[in-house]
């Protein structure tokens, strides 16, 4: 089939690929992006201009992002409506990080490569085979294999969606190349299929291509052009392109201040994609993402999704009552596993902690599963999961200078609490001493979140259930932890930095984008609501522009 595409597209689209993607790892890499000329983005495009926001010293610097695969495989549904379910294992896996995003871990790749040749084929076989999703794609009726205009109707808005702007002229003229073998074989259809692998294998379809207008007396600054604010929106809200709606607005000066972006995008909260997407989100940051159990763990996880449903979206309500819940919803096994009152519907319904220990998401299994090792639970896992996705504190590797060596098997009747305190040695306690405190202070919690007060098979190895977090305080259990991290100002700043983690696509921060989160978290306070947080964050000078790394960075 590429033989026939190469004959039919003289100019090169598909084939560029390596040479893109050779030229976009050093864009990546160095967080710089070459204007293409004047400081203008595409067609000659500028960026919201002068009833905007000030520009502003404490924009994040922006690399160039590729589509993680997630948002590859829904960018795809929402464009031909094909699940790409192969995605997974045909494209290069995103690091968790602990979001998927990070582009400077989005390294160019033979893989990436012929990865995506080989879901364009597939996702374009499919697509000529059904003709139903077929006309929905190309959106009007050809009078003939010849017929250029159907044929640039199709080019111009596809490709509008798929690049998330408007075709330059040229660009337009390259991709209608594709219709000759529309006319060598009598089919329409034969060139739309090899216009829509080309996009597919585009790098502005796979990348996140910024370029804006330089900020006069702003060195390294740049204001962002419509429709790449609408990109930034809807992949931080929706997790897909924008679509002809939301393109539209930003062509048309709909997303040129911050009391329009403000506006639309509390419009896109309501939408159902908003909600699909902030669940991710906060999966990934609680280490949920791909939790098992079959149905018991299926339950967990709707235990989990119910409420952040309930807190961000019904009730809109501060983003710390996700810690202080004093009920939960569970299905009637989950509640015989929690030792709870049964549901009013065995299916599920909201029930009360009342005095079992446990409040807030802290308590549920999809949480309580995660810092395991083997067949138990470890207070080293769970104490870094606490240090470094709650309160944002880094948990270094052992140095160089300490030999890793496993905790000797356990001898008859020696106890879990004993054998860490080989922990205590020289070079290791100054991280165990922080994270080992907490994760005692969960150990009465099994690797599924069941209530027990021994070892597993060491019933003389009693559990205390006794912790500590820090400067925070003590605790015993989930419930207890729960509290202390809800009027903890540590995890107020942690909640904001992860969500700017996420939003701006990297894990590593510097000074500049601290003092934005500390903005942000004396703007709206430590009890905002995370629909709040949001509408600040997109809502500043910042979102609109994007910031140059110093050279050599």
């Amino acid at each position: 089939m590429w033989v026939a595409v190469r004959s039919t597209l003289s100019s090169s689209i598909p084939w560029i690929h390596v040479a893109l993607l050779t030229s976009a790892a050093a864009i990546g890499c160095s967080g710089l992006i070459t204007e293409p000329g004047a400081g203008d983005g595409p067609n000659g495009s500028s960026g919201p201009g002068g009833t905007s926001s000030a520009s502003s010293d404490l924009t994040a610097i922006s690399g160039l992002r590729r589509l993680t695969v997630k948002e590859y495989a829904d960018t795809i549904r929402q464009l031909v409506g094909d699940d790409a379910a192969s995605s997974e294992q045909l494209l290069p896996t995103d690091p968790r990080l602990p979001f998927d995003n990070d582009y400077e871990n989005q390294e160019p790749s033979k893989a990436l490569i012929q990865g995506t040749e080989l879901l364009a084929d597939d996702i374009v076989g499919r697509l000529l085979d059904d003709s139903a999703r077929l006309a929905s794609v190309v959106d009007c009726t050809p009078a003939g294999p010849e017929d250029a205009a159907c044929f640039e109707h199709f080019v111009r808005r596809f490709g509008r969606l798929a690049f998330r702007r408007t075709l330059d002229p040229e660009e337009v003229t390259r991709f209608m190349g594709a219709q000759e073998l529309s006319k060598q074989r009598g089919d329409f259809y034969e060139g739309v299929g090899v216009a829509v692998r080309a996009f597919l294998q585009d790098p502005n379809f796979l990348y996140r291509v910024e370029f804006g207008t330089a900020i006069p007396g702003k060195s390294g600054l740049y204001r962002l052009a419509g429709p790449e604010v609408a990109t930034r929106l809807s992949y931080l809200l929706w997790g897909v392109s924008p679509d002809s709606a939301l393109l539209d607005k930003a062509e048309t000066g709909g997303l040129d201040t911050s009391k329009h972006i403000r506006a639309v995008a509390k419009e896109m909260l309501e939408d159902p994609r908003a909600r699909q997407r902030m669940q991710r989100f906060h999966a990934m940051w609680i280490g949920y993402e791909k939790s098992g159990g079959g149905a018991l763990g299926a339950a967990m996880q709707q235990e989990t999704e119910k409420l952040i449903e309930r807190v961000v979206f019904g009730e809109k309500a501060a983003w710390t009552d996700l810690f202080r819940a004093e009920d939960t919803f569970v299905t009637s096994e989950l509640a015989a596993h929690y030792e709870l009152d049964q549901p009013s519907d065995p299916d599920g319904a909201w029930v009360k902690y009342a005095n079992s220990g446990r409040q807030g998401l802290l308590s549920h299994g999809s949480f309580l599963g995660v810092g395991t090792e083997g067949e138990d639970t470890s207070p080293t896992l769970r104490g870094v999961m606490v240090l470094e996705r709650l309160l944002c504190e880094t948990v270094p590797p052992p140095p160089s200078s300490v030999v890793v060596k496993d905790l000797p098997a356990p001898a008859p009747g020696s106890c879990k609490i004993d054998r860490f305190k080989e922990h205590a040695q020289e070079g290791c306690n100054s991280c165990h001493d922080r994270t080992d405190p907490i994760g005692f202070g969960l150990e009465a919690y099994d690797m599924l979140g069941k209530k027990r007060d021994h070892e597993p098979n060491a019933a003389e190895c009693k559990i205390s259930g006794q912790g500590s977090l820090l400067d925070e305080g003590s605790f015993n259990g989930p419930g207890e932890l729960s509290a202390l991290i809800a009027k903890s100002n540590a995890a107020a700043a942690c909640r904001v930095t992860q969500l700017y983690r996420f939003t701006t696509g990297r894990a590593e921060l510097d000074s500049v984008d601290d003092a934005f989160v500390q903005r942000s978290v004396e703007r709206v306070g430590r009890d905002a609501s995370l629909q709040d947080l949001i509408l600040e964050i997109v809502s500043s000078p910042e979102f609109v522009q994007r910031r140059e790394a110093a050279e050599g960075k």
